[in-house]
Formats: structure tokens, C-alpha cells, sequence
């Protein structure tokens, strides 16, 4: 089971600002690029709470074309993902079962130097699309979002941290405290969801502290 601020980040829209597009088959595509995947992974689970492991790599095309003088390889990868769910309990970690996902993906190298290169390139880029699509599974951090065609869990991430920060200091106004703890539904320190970046966690908590306005009390 995810802790709380976890499952509030998988459960968050997925930042507009790291969607990118390309062009296949004359359609633009929208997609997150690998290195920021990686990071949010680390981020949501911890850098050391998650792995990723190549079950099978296959070369699936090689060939040369004379014409062109260029090596062509396409290579398929199967890549596992699992995070570890430790529990720490009374000094002693409890281990649940963690959760595992599993994800193949295609990619394609070109080199006019040599047949290695080639090979190279499309083995990475294999790889890196099976542990995207792995991850794909755990939400709209992942990229799963993008396979929603109206994209409703893709939002403005400039637009949500500037309303986080407004309600943020209407609060502190309100009931002049510098670090404000919630005691309710989520117990976190105001501080805290303002420096971690998060976009699922400043929208949860932003709802909240709009409903404590409202009230005129603090963390009931």
C-alpha cells in the first residue's frame, strides 16, 4: 500500500510542460521523454524503493542498406518494474507484497559508421520504452494520461502552483502561522507540499485549504 503523499502524487494530472510531440505516420504524438519517467519514479517511490529489470532483449531486424550505406537494426524489449513496500512498524519493517508491472517496447538504431552503433542505439532505445511502458501502469506520472485522447489528466502545472501559492498565503494570512500543520484528512506540513513540486499533492491540499477557509479553522 502507498503511503499518503504517494498515492496523492500517482493520483495528481500529469504536468503539461514535460509532454512532448513527434511525428509518425503523419500524426502528432504526445509522449514523456525517459529521463523524466526515471525522475519521478525516484521521486514518488524513492531512489532506492524501485527497480527495473530487462527480461528478455531480442535483435528482431538487421540489415544493410547498399543504397544508402546504412546499418538498420530494430531490436523488442521486456522490462520488469518493481518497488519495494516496506513497512516500518514498532522498529521492525513489515514487507507486503510489491508491486510488479511489467512493459515491451521497440526501438530502432541507424549508423553509417558501424553495425555496433546501430545496435547499440536501438537496444537503449528498446529498453527505455519498455521501462516507460512498465511504468505507464502506475498512472498519469507515467505517461498514461497521454493515452486518454481528450488528455482531461494533462494539466496547466504553472497554473496549479500559482493557485496552490495564493490559497497557501491566504491561510497563513488568516491564522498567522509561518508552517502550518494539517491534522485532518491529510496530515502534512503546508511547508513541505509547497517545496516538493508536486502537482497531485498541491491540488489535493489546495481543495483542502480552500475548505478550511471557508470554515475559519485550522485542521478540523
Amino acid at each position: 500500500m502507498f503511503n499518503q503523499t504517494q498515492q496523492l502524487s500517482l493520483e495528481g494530472p500529469l504536468d503539461s510542460r514535460v509532454v512532448s510531440q513527434r511525428q509518425q505516420a503523419g500524426l502528432s504524438l504526445s509522449y514523456v521523454e525517459s529521463w523524466y519517467v526515471i525522475k519521478r519514479a525516484n521521486e514518488i517511490f524513492g531512489y532506492s524503493q524501485w527497480s527495473s529489470r530487462t527480461l528478455d532483449l531480442d535483435c528482431l531486424v538487421e540489415e544493410y542498406d547498399e543504397a544508402k550505406k546504412m546499418h538498420r537494426v530494430s531490436y523488442s524489449a521486456r522490462c520488469e518494474i518493481e518497488v519495494s513496500m516496506g513497512l516500518e512498524a514498532s522498529g521492525l519493517v513489515q514487507i507486503t507484497k510489491p508491486p510488479v508491472r511489467q512493459g515491451v517496447g521497440h526501438g530502432h538504431g541507424m549508423s553509417r559508421h558501424s553495425k555496433g552503433e546501430a545496435h547499440e542505439s536501438a537496444a537503449k532505445e528498446a529498453e527505455s520504452d519498455a521501462q516507460k511502458r512498465a511504468l505507464k501502469s502506475f498512472g498519469n506520472q507515467f505517461g498514461l494520461a497521454l493515452y486518454d485522447k481528450e488528455q482531461k489528466q494533462v494539466a496547466d502545472g504553472e497554473a496549479i502552483e500559482k493557485a496552490f501559492a495564493t490559497v497557501l498565503q491566504m491561510v497563513r494570512d488568516t491564522f498567522q502561522g509561518e508552517d502550518i500543520v494539517l491534522e485532518g484528512k491529510y496530515k502534512l506540513s503546508l511547508d513541505h507540499v509547497a517545496n516538493s513540486g508536486d502537482l497531485g499533492i498541491m491540488a489535493a491540499i489546495g481543495k483542502e485549504l480552500k475548505a478550511i477557509i471557508e470554515r475559519g479553522e485550522k485542521g478540523k
